[in-house]
């Protein structure tokens, strides 16, 4: 599907990253057969003289090895300063590393240990605690520092049949101990909130604040608080599954889609500025300004995170005059946020932004020539539609792996929803600036209110319409992986028609159909 010879960094992150999942599994033995497997294949081909496979083997194995050796390193457990090294612990002393989120009846939050108290003395130390703490406590924040007077646990998986597995979904982010809190088991030790993020996050506050007290309470605060912010603390799950059943989830995350939107206004702002000449391939620096502010007002959420470091290294490619393939700067970005934390692999929100941006890139192009409208309206719809289905190709097979449910009407919600998510974000932005002027404020309320009940009605009338989802809950990893292989062939045999891809297709489905009736 890709040429390697134009996409370098492909590889480097396939490998890489089935280094980390090789670490992942917990098993040092799958590395060293690997690493043996590789040794005799180099000597094998060393004997024929093959160079270039050699070559290519040598930079693939040292790949996958980094992948590996970085998260050994990146695992808090194996450090020798880990807490849970020191014997007879009376206190943990440590920062609040994540901001707190209300689960139910309790608050959780993830410390970062900096030293403990022992009947020795007092250790520097490392490591993180997932804190559990009632809800009516006083709130923290991201950098206020904590003593825990309670006992911390491993954290184990439960045995209540909900096929949660507690202890392998933490430990995926570095978290292995947790305690639960009563108000008598712990003192704000100083309040340090300096940290990047926490400015993000009162940043992200105050806009919260602006909107209310414009908007007031009620529905329309509480879509527009995280289709803007991201803040979802508001939404109720009724309404939540109104999102899920109706395939537009992503519009209440802020993600690429957002970010996206934020540079398309940007640049329509300075092609009217320009109006008429070249827009200076230098000028495009000034757009990161607004992107990363847009940034800091979600709180500095992995996805915006992403789709923001992904555009600003197209945006410098595009000042410096250079071509970036849109698969190599994919590719950049993923790997470079994987060197800093190998574990975010794990993270469901990571693998389906990368699948869906890949999804884009490749099939957009190829799905936009099925039709080719004449009408400007119909032109707009289909396009839209093209990168909806683009997207849906590659997540569906894992979304479902993941949550056990398939949209039917996603392409009709995300018709609904990516407009009138467009005029929510794009009303917000012109206007929320000068709301002090009561004539700004109502024309906000009043654009506000009309899109978030229309929005709300549309998705839930979808949601409650008939056959709106598709529970599918027994697939497995290796049917996704058979999915994905399936949809490669049919868009090889799409682009080539060569009967060889249409005979691989037809053998697979033969061999997937016997496979899963030996399991029945």
């Amino acid at each position: 599907m890709y040429s390697f010879s134009k996409r370098p960094l492909l590889r480097p992150v396939i490998f890489f990253s089935l280094g980390i999942v090789t670490f992942l599994e917990g098993n040092d033995l799958i590395f060293i057969i690997v690493i043996a497997a590789i040794l005799f294949m180099i000597t094998a081909i060393s004997l024929f003289n093959y160079k270039f496979l050699l070559k290519i083997i040598l930079c693939l194995s040292v790949y996958y090895s980094c992948g590996y050796v970085i998260s050994k390193i990146k695992c808090d457990i194996n450090s020798n300063d880990h807490f849970s090294k020191k014997n007879k612990i009376i206190r943990i002393k440590g920062k609040v590393k994540a901001p707190p989120e209300d689960k139910r009846k309790y608050r959780q939050l993830i410390l970062s240990a900096v030293s403990v108290s022992t009947r020795s003395g007092d250790y520097s130390c490392s490591g993180n605690v997932l804190v559990w703490m009632p809800i009516s406590d006083q709130l923290l924040q991201v950098g206020d520092e904590l003593v825990l007077k309670s006992k911390v646990n491993c954290i184990k998986n439960s045995n209540n049949g909900s096929g949660f597995e507690a202890a392998s979904y933490y430990q995926s982010q570095n978290i292995y101990y947790q305690t639960f809190l009563k108000s008598r088991d712990y003192i704000v030790y100083s309040n340090m909130n300096t940290s990047i993020l926490q400015k993000s996050k009162d940043i992200q506050m105050a806009f919260i604040r602006k909107i209310k007290r414009i908007l007031g309470e009620g529905d329309a605060f509480d879509l527009t608080s995280a289709i803007i912010t991201g803040y979802k603390n508001n939404i109720t799950n009724e309404k939540r599954s109104y999102f899920s059943k109706s395939g537009v989830v992503h519009v209440l995350c802020v993600s690429g889609m957002h970010t996206g939107m934020i540079f398309l206004m940007i640049r329509q702002i300075m092609l009217i500025l320009f109006y008429g000449r070249k827009v200076p391939e230098y000028t495009w620096l000034f757009t990161l300004i607004p992107l990363w502010f847009y940034a800091f007002i979600t709180g500095l959420t992995p996805s915006v995170t992403r789709a923001s470091f992904m555009l600003s290294l197209w945006i410098f490619s595009k000042c410096f005059n250079k071509y970036a393939d849109p698969i190599n700067i994919l590719c950049a970005s993923a790997l470079v946020l994987m060197l800093i934390n190998p574990f975010i692999i794990t993270h469901a929100g990571f693998q389906l932004s990368y699948i869906a941006v890949g999804g884009i890139m490749v099939f957009h192009s190829e799905i936009a020539t099925i039709l080719q409208p004449l009408n400007k309206i119909m032109k707009t719809i289909w396009g839209a539609c093209c990168i909806s289905i683009s997207a849906q190709l590659t997540t569906t097979p894992l979304s479902v792996y993941l949550f056990g449910i398939f949209p039917v009407y996603f392409l009709i919600g995300n018709l609904m929803a990516i407009p009138i998510t467009a005029i929510i974000l794009y009303a917000s932005i012109l206007l929320l600036p000068f709301s002090d002027l009561s004539f700004f404020a109502e024309a906000y309320r009043f654009i506000i209110e009309i899109s978030t009940t229309t929005l709300l009605n549309c998705l839930q009338f979808l949601s409650n319409s008939s056959f709106s989802t598709l529970e599918i809950k027994d697939l497995n990893i290796i049917d996704v992986l058979l999915i994905y292989k399936f949809i490669y062939l049919i868009y090889k045999w799409g682009k080539t028609k060569s009967t060889s891809y249409l005979i691989l297709i037809l053998a697979g489905l033969i061999i997937t159909i016997n496979y899963h009736f030996t399991l029945s």
